[in-house]
């Protein structure tokens, strides 16, 4: 059978075991004309740029070689507009007229500068106020996933920026802001900064204050699917976020330097499939406690992650909480569970591996190093 005549169903298979090798698509992409679409689609499906790169995308992007069906391939954008203010606001508008993304990751200091900056061009100083945020309003309506990593001055700008794509359905936010701002925005304005009602996934690594009590007065109420909370501060805030999810939480991470607060149950969380618990110390004891409130005779539960640096340690206690929590997943309740990952410092492995008896036996227990290599 003549290569060009492959079933279009096996070019895709084959093509999708390639598709993180940019270099085998540019050859697949050659091979005949009849590959060529397929592997230039996955080929461009993602783009990345920073500020000083954009000179380079827009006149391919304008181009005639570049069709119509090219742009559309583009399924994902990843910008990093730190730097060189004019480049980005000429870009931006350009990019977003020629692209549909579904998915856009964008990095960007919306800072106003304190002092004077010293401009070196023009052997001057001056005030630099910048204004990225407002530029990317109204841009890339298509866009469905969104994970921000911003500095700016108020939480103000980042609501406003969030709220700017009707279709979001993802949202990932990393944000510092130098001025807290006690006033929120109104929910029954004539225009009010308010989220899609399709919002199904949240992450806010760090959960700043003044965000999370805006996600929390926000009407409707948002009750995501996935949430990811990184917990610096234990406030009563992120536990009614987690609250307010209800059934419709299916999936939970949380990352905390310090112990978790009472506020944070699992009461109202009878859906609850997927959890994950990155904590520095007593992680088996947090785990044994946001498990037992889980109602119901049988749990969802499928999969478990959870650190345990403090693993080798021989103390009764220790080992008393690794027994309960032996007893409480191998029982009745969870009879869903198919997974239990514990991060664990190599040395500790072999201990640990001890701990909880009956997980082995099922062959639930997986145990992984700082990086994720599996050890055993």
């Amino acid at each position: 059978m003549p290569i060009s005549s492959f079933p279009q169903e096996l070019l895709d298979r084959i093509l999708d075991y390639c598709h993180p090798d940019k270099k085998t698509l540019e050859r697949c992409s050659r091979v005949c004309k009849a590959w060529s679409p397929a592997s230039r689609n996955r080929l461009f499906c993602s783009l990345t740029t920073r500020y000083r790169y954009f000179s380079t995308w827009l006149p391919m992007l304008e181009s005639e070689a570049f069709s119509a069906e090219l742009r559309l391939s583009v399924k994902h954008l990843e910008l990093d507009v730190k730097e060189d203010l004019h480049d980005f606001a000429f870009a931006i508008p350009k990019l977003s007229y020629h692209l549909a993304p579904r998915s856009l990751r964008i990095s960007m200091d919306n800072q106003t500068e304190d002092e004077d900056t010293f401009d070196w061009e023009f052997h001057e100083k001056h005030l630099r106020v910048r204004q990225d945020q407002t530029l990317l309003l109204g841009c890339f309506p298509t866009i469905v996933s969104l994970d921000l990593s911003i500095t700016c001055d108020t939480f103000l700008e980042v609501i406003e920026l969030v709220t700017s794509f009707p279709l979001l359905e993802e949202l990932n936010v990393r944000g510092e802001w130098k001025q807290e701002s006690e006033v929120m925005p109104p929910f029954d304005s004539d225009k009010p900064l308010l989220l899609p009602k399709n919002i199904r996934s949240l992450s806010l690594l760090p959960g700043e204050p003044f965000f999370l009590e805006w996600l929390i007065q926000h009407r409707p109420l948002l009750t995501p699917s996935s949430l990811d909370l990184w917990v610096d501060y234990n406030m009563p805030a992120h536990g009614q976020l987690i609250r307010q999810a209800g059934s419709s939480l299916t999936h939970l991470k949380i990352i905390s330097g310090a112990l978790l607060s009472e506020d944070i149950t699992l009461a109202e969380n009878v859906n609850l499939r997927s959890l994950h618990l990155r904590v520095w110390d007593n992680a088996v004891g947090i785990l044994l406690r946001l498990l037992s409130q889980i109602p119901g005779r049988s749990t969802a539960v499928e999969d478990l992650e959870f650190q345990a640096w403090e693993a080798g340690s021989d103390d009764g206690t220790c080992v008393g909480l690794w027994e309960e929590l032996d007893q409480l997943l191998t029982g009745p309740r969870f009879d869903k569970l198919r997974n239990v990952t514990v991060r664990v410092l190599k040395t500790h492995s072999a201990a640990v591996r001890e701990r909880p008896p009956r997980l082995n036996l099922l062959r639930l227990l997986w145990l992984r190093d700082q990086s994720g290599r599996l050890l055993n």
